[in-house]
């Protein structure tokens, strides 16, 4: 079967928010109408191409881990710590294997037992994009996370933040 030309493609993603349209307004979120129609769940099957469901998945698929309020204390008070003696432009690299958040910076490596889905690759921040990390935590549980280019830091966010190979820095720093 051949893909669908650009204006098919931009029908079934017309047909996709209609039906998205209706289940919305239906109260138990899937419109059922009095008489059958083949375009419906064809708009169904296509849902997936609406732009907010793309970002949606995306958003829950974006890297990220949690860590006990108590250790996240002390992780980004050892990182504030070694912040102050760095450039400006020294990278700090945060990779999460699955088990553990590993935070380099200036050769010394901070590591915290945390949870979540392996990142697929590190990340890398300009120290002086760091600056005022928080110190107080409210929640039990502590988001550190990647998305559009910022690291989240339970509430926060921090710009400037670039994929990098797992065993090596964008700078002169290596993190081995």
């Amino acid at each position: 079967m051949r893909a669908p030309s650009g204006a098919a493609r931009f029908i079934l993603g017309k047909g996709a928010w209609l039906v998205w349209s209706l289940d919305q307004a239906a109260d138990g979120r899937i419109f059922k109408p009095a008489i059958e129609v083949a375009w419906l769940e064809e708009g169904r099957q296509h849902r997936d191409k609406l732009p907010w469901i793309r970002e949606s998945a995306a958003f829950a698929a974006r890297p990220q881990c949690m860590l006990s309020r108590e250790w996240a204390r002390i992780t980004f008070k050892t990182l504030a710590e070694q912040l102050t003696k760095v450039e400006d432009d020294a990278p700090v690299v945060f990779h999460f294997d699955g088990e553990v958040l590993t935070i380099r910076c200036a050769g010394k490596i901070t590591a915290v037992a945390a949870q979540g889905n392996r990142w697929s690759e590190a990340h890398s921040i300009p120290a002086r994009s760091l600056q005022n990390l928080p110190k107080r935590f409210m929640e039990p549980q502590i988001e550190v996370s990647i998305w559009n280019s910022a690291l989240g830091i339970g509430r926060r966010q921090y710009l400037g933040v670039a994929p990098v190979d797992v065993g090596r820095t964008p700078s002169r720093e290596p993190c081995n």
